[in-house]
């Protein structure tokens, strides 16, 4: 995969801004940090490692779910890992080695999860989706199996992507409202549109090529290639 880093950045930090009414005041400075370490690293030259050093947390969660009555409240955490690599010394593209995005629900401060979530690439030779969603092994570990299917194909990777997905999910009116007015709405607009429309074309290719096989069975076992990119 890849992606122009100096774009991305400029995407993110329009996001990460927009998101700040929905972390709690004790993380505000995680999301600082990790605006400030994409440009660090973008800037060294060599590869680098983006990821939260803690989770980011939400405020409470009661708009999701329903339109009417009442849900338990719940808390989501947020965090990341992602690596990247120069692929010449001039430019702004970048490889992506690594992209792993998790997702924590908490209800009543317990320390434990109710649910987590880990969305991320595949390696070439590993099996199911390039792009996909899964349950953590460690939530099935607590159950008995540690196992790490069914892998769900998913239509974004990035973690602001994810945090947008996340945002969305569990306070749906209110982060509507906030998008808006969001300063850089359309610039990030046309960027999840460009990885959509280029994930597919990447897609479609693969669906052209397998004839003997079901769309549905080609995308829970298909790698989209190195060069597929994300923005």
């Amino acid at each position: 995969m890849i992606i122009n880093l100096k774009d991305y950045a400029n995407e993110a930090q329009f996001i990460l801004q927009a998101a700040k009414p929905f972390i709690i005041a004790q993380s505000i400075n995680v999301l600082d940090e990790i605006k400030s370490d994409l440009e660090t690293g973008r800037g060294g030259g060599k590869a680098f490692t983006w990821e939260t050093k803690r989770p980011m947390k939400f405020k409470e969660a009661r708009d999701y779910d329903r339109r009417k009555g009442t849900v338990i409240p719940i808390t989501v955490e947020i965090s990341f890992c992602s690596q990247f690599s120069p692929i010449s010394r001039k430019g702004n593209d970048w490889k992506i080695d690594r992209l792993e995005t998790h997702l924590k629900l908490f209800r009543d401060g317990n320390d434990e999860p109710v649910l987590h979530l880990h969305i991320d690439k595949k390696n070439k030779d590993q099996r199911g989706p390039h792009l996909h969603m899964q349950i953590s092994e460690e939530c099935t570990q607590r159950l008995g199996m540690r196992i790490g299917v069914p892998r769900f194909p998913f239509g974004f990777l990035l973690p602001t992507d994810c945090l947008d997905f996340a945002l969305a999910e569990f306070f749906q009116d209110e982060w509507g409202q906030t998008q808006t007015g969001a300063q850089g709405i359309r610039l990030i607009r046309d960027a999840q549109k460009a990885r959509a429309r280029n994930a597919s074309i990447k897609l479609q290719a693969e669906w052209d090529k397998i004839t003997n096989k079901t769309p549905v069975s080609i995308l829970q076992d298909c790698y989209l290639g190195d060069d597929l990119r994300l923005n």
